[in-house]
């Protein structure tokens, strides 16, 4: 398969897996690790976007010693693939649009946001 044929909103672990060049397993056991479904509540419908901000915050959270919520390794690792010199509204919006699109409410995503930003500013030098 060639990237376009994807849907990457509505991902199953067999696409995931290919597109990550993971086996299935890993994909399985990232959902036993607290990685988000997609809002269909298809319990095998993941977001591309909210994967791989997720899998970046949860070696972030691990490499910190840190047992954060699933909302915070998205956080996490989204802060950590932008340069926060520059992060305004339009990537906060996104922020908050892809966690919509895995069930958090805005509130969830501020939240969880705010306490990623925390962790990330205290250990910036280390990231």
């Amino acid at each position: 398969m060639i990237l376009e044929d994807y849907d990457f909103q509505n991902m199953n672990q067999g696409d995931l897996a290919q597109v990550f060049e993971v086996d299935r397993s890993s994909v399985n056991a990232w959902g036993l690790k607290g990685l988000p479904h997609g809002k269909q509540g298809r319990s095998n419908t993941y977001d591309f976007s909210t994967t791989l901000y997720w899998r970046t915050g949860h070696k972030l959270s691990k490499d910190l010693d840190r047992d954060i919520q699933p909302i915070h390794k998205i956080a996490l690792g989204y802060l950590s693939a932008h340069d926060p010199g520059v992060f305004g509204k339009p990537e906060f919006a996104l922020f908050l649009n892809m966690a919509d699109r895995v069930g958090f409410t805005v509130d969830q995503a501020e939240r969880g946001f705010q306490f990623a930003a925390g962790i990330y500013l205290a250990n910036s030098t280390t990231l």
